[in-house]
């Protein structure tokens, strides 16, 4: 597992989850800002539950 993570493809791995759980974050906080009922709110709600489970996973 140790050499896996200091291959190239674990570290694409690790960089692209990362990525997913800054984007979770971002959303989240958007989703949490937004007027309830607003387009905005739900583009947020729907991206954050897409990414969520990968993110989590």
């Amino acid at each position: 597992m140790a050499a896996f993570s200091g291959s190239v493809p674990g570290q694409v791995l690790l960089a692209l989850g990362q990525t997913i759980v800054v984007v979770c974050v971002c959303f989240d906080m958007v989703r949490a800002l937004s007027v309830p009922r607003s387009h905005r709110r739900y583009l947020a709600s729907t991206v954050f539950r897409t990414l969520a489970a990968p993110a989590m996973g």
